[in-house]
């Protein structure tokens, strides 16, 4: 598995991310891209609060139980050292905990894989 960098430019990851989302079929066609990230604000605080009783981070240690339950078809079959590289490419300030910021750059990076 190749390495995962940095993005120069945050706001673009997101963009990628809200544009595939609108794009991408799901079973319910009515499901507007304002509930979509509601959802996943709610999950990362879910997640958060379950690792450290802060909603702001979750763990390095949580991260692994995030991804292989809410990404089984990303991260089904990744090795734990490959997403220990992942996370670590993840966060910013080594500080073994994920910010909401963190997250959004790997749902980027993922949403990017999907468009292409």
């Amino acid at each position: 598995m190749t390495a995962i960098l940095k993005p120069t430019n945050k706001m673009f990851c997101l963009l990628i991310f809200l544009s595939l989302f609108s794009a991408y079929s799901t079973k319910d066609d009515n499901l507007m891209l304002d509930d979509i990230l509601a959802l996943i604000v709610k999950k990362f605080h879910s997640y958060a609060s379950k690792s450290s009783g802060d909603q702001n981070t979750i763990s390095t240690d949580k991260m692994y139980d995030m991804v292989r339950a809410e990404f089984p078809t990303f991260f089904g079959r990744v090795k734990n050292d490959e997403l220990k590289e992942i996370f670590s490419n993840m966060d910013d300030n080594n500080d073994k905990k994920v910010t909401f910021e963190e997250f959004m750059h790997l749902l980027g990076f993922m949403a990017n894989a999907i468009a292409k």
